[in-house]
């Protein structure tokens, strides 16, 4: 199953501002999901400590090396994205496509929650699923090709 490539993270406070907001799905780590923190600076004057988003067990959790440790609050999901302790948010971080992309490939934004499940019967299952790789990245891609 694809993966998203960035979350958007809010609803720390103040003193942990920094924990707010993107994080990019490590392309390096391979056996497991990795989503770390991707500006190092707030402002380009404060230094951020490195945090990251990580499943644990059948947890997701939000961690940082300040000593920050928040929990999803659903055991068991797909993906990180959803509500954890204190409030915290963990949204899918989507580029809007341009007018010309939309046009030319439409298609719509479902979450992946919906291909695990989609009922009850499994996207992987389909005749005609495929897993596609992107070359320059390597970023996983599912699809299915119908047959007429």
């Amino acid at each position: 199953m694809g993966h998203y490539r960035k979350l958007r993270v809010s609803g720390f406070g103040i003193f942990d501002q920094g924990l707010n907001g993107d994080y990019a799905l490590d392309m390096e780590v391979k056996d497991h999901r990795i989503y770390r923190r991707t500006s190092t600076m707030i402002g380009g004057m404060l230094s951020i400590v490195p945090s990251k988003i990580s499943l644990e067990g059948n947890l997701w959790v939000l961690t940082s090396e300040g000593g920050h440790c928040v929990k999803h609050t659903e055991e068991g999901t797909v993906t990180p994205c959803g509500s954890y302790e204190n409030e915290i948010k963990v949204e899918p971080f989507i580029k809007s496509p341009s007018l010309i992309s939309s046009l030319a490939f439409p298609a719509p934004c479902l979450d992946h929650e919906y291909y695990a499940a989609n009922g009850g019967v499994s996207f992987a299952q389909h005749t005609g699923f495929l897993m596609l790789r992107t070359y320059a990245t390597g970023e996983r891609v599912s699809a299915i090709h119908l047959k007429r």
